[in-house]
């Protein structure tokens, strides 16, 4: 889970708006994937698209970026992060962080909660503060039109929704298992372009189409969302070569397992 400066030094030139983050891995397959860069200055509005808050597995308030946005390599307001709990035990480990990226604008602050356990992970997101109605007394008090919580699915795994569950699989077999329960509705996009949803760039230059779960509150006065993502089943783990290593030895782990 991101909850690190916006990027390297004062201008973050390479950072992007993924405030509170997080990825996930099922035995050597990448599940829930960061979008990548795809291109720089000649990526035109591509490259904000890359960089901004709905492409990454974060909470994102109203379509607006947790941090600002000015030109290709620049930001006029950034999202500070900071940790402000963790517990481990033998059943669970759980860590909980917040950033301020909507507190000019909504007056709020995003606080997310991932918690380990047996099962999978729960991820709990909250939004802090007073917020009033539009043209309240306080600028930095708007009221929330929309909130989405977004995921981003490698785009070799397909994605099927049923109510409010949603499995990801590879191959037919069932890796993991997301639910929103009564609170939450969740869409499925892959490739939409404004605003933009389900894109994955896995190097540099590589655009590709990927399905994206976006969850939203079906009242959008709810301020504490929880979303439980069950880890079903390991991928068969894959035969790969490492790479050669300062001596020229290349070395090979073939990794085996049972069906």
């Amino acid at each position: 889970m991101d909850h690190g400066p916006l990027g390297h030094l004062s201008i973050a030139a390479h950072g992007h708006a993924d405030a509170l983050a997080v990825w996930l891995h099922v035995g050597d397959q990448p599940v829930l994937v960061d979008a990548g860069t795809y291109l720089y200055h000649s990526g035109g509005p591509w490259r904000n698209r890359f960089r901004g808050t709905g492409l990454h597995n974060t909470l994102c308030i109203d379509g607006q970026d947790t941090s600002r946005i000015a030109g290709p390599f620049n930001w006029s307001r950034k999202a500070h992060c900071e940790r402000i709990a963790w517990k481990s035990t033998q059943s669970e480990t759980s860590a909980c962080v917040r950033h301020d990226g909507y507190l000019a604008s909504h007056g709020l602050l995003h606080e997310r909660c991932l918690v380990a356990h047996a099962r999978g992970f729960t991820i709990c997101d909250a939004l802090i503060g007073e917020a009033t109605s539009e043209g309240g007394s306080r600028a930095s008090g708007i009221e929330p039109r929309s909130v989405e919580i977004g995921f981003l699915v490698h785009p070799d795994l397909d994605v099927t929704i049923d109510g409010d569950k949603a499995t990801i699989s590879q191959q037919g077999e069932a890796l993991c298992r997301l639910s929103g329960g009564d609170a939450l509705g969740v869409t499925l996009h892959e490739g939409a372009i404004e605003p933009a949803r389900g894109w994955y760039s896995e190097r540099f230059g590589s655009l590709r189409a990927a399905p994206q779960l976006v969850f939203q509150p079906r009242d959008v006065g709810t301020r504490r969302f929880e979303i439980e993502l069950e880890v079903l089943a390991a991928p068969a783990p894959t035969r790969r070569p490492k790479k050669l290593s300062d001596t020229g030895t290349a070395r090979v782990l073939a990794e085996m397992a049972p069906r």
